[in-house]
């Protein structure tokens, strides 16, 4: 199991394509695109999400399960402990965690690009969601992070401090829907 701190901002991106010319300009090595597949598991009164912990099993290259942490209210960004394993099945995990009584369910698809900037300790996702573009900046301190928000050009432009989560409940409303293509 893998303990980590994770410190990350969002930005809502209009042209994905130049963003990644810009990333790569930056020095960003990138992974090529890939589906990721997220279930967050709950009780069915919410009960992970009011003490901010959040539950998921994920289905990529890699299958997990984690756990995240909120650790931090932050305006600048978003700081969380997150618990990792990998996992043989992670729909298999679900299921499992569903007969433990966490059985709300929420999904949430996307297609990730990763981009590693060795020499900075930050990597950058771009993220396409069936609700829109975004970029994710994640690093070990927030200056890092700063640092490669100025590069971009992006220091006038509006932090999104939260989860996808977040932004689909912005969206949708407390009764949102999953977020499947």
């Amino acid at each position: 199991m893998t303990l980590n701190k994770e410190i990350e901002v969002k930005f809502e991106v209009s042209d994905p394509e130049e963003t990644k010319k810009n990333i790569i300009f930056l020095g960003g090595v990138g992974s090529g695109e890939f589906f990721q597949r997220t279930i967050r598991l709950d009780t069915p009164n919410d009960d992970l999400m009011k003490r901010g912990v959040f539950l998921r099993t994920r289905k990529e290259n890699e299958d997990t399960i984690t756990v995240k942490v909120k650790n931090k209210e932050d305006k600048e960004f978003y700081e969380r402990d997150e618990y990792e394993i990998k996992i043989e099945d992670a729909d298999k995990a679900a299921t499992m965690m569903k007969i433990l009584g966490f059985s709300k369910e929420r999904i949430l698809e996307k297609y990730r690009e990763e981009f590693k900037l060795e020499k900075r300790n930050v990597k950058v996702v771009l993220d396409r969601l069936p609700f829109g573009n975004y970029m994710e900046i994640e690093g070990k301190t927030g200056a890092d992070i700063e640092e490669i928000i100025t590069e971009l050009g992006l220091s006038g432009y509006k932090k999104i401090v939260g989860t996808y989560w977040d932004l689909l409940r912005e969206k949708e409303g407390p009764n949102m829907k999953d977020a499947i293509f």
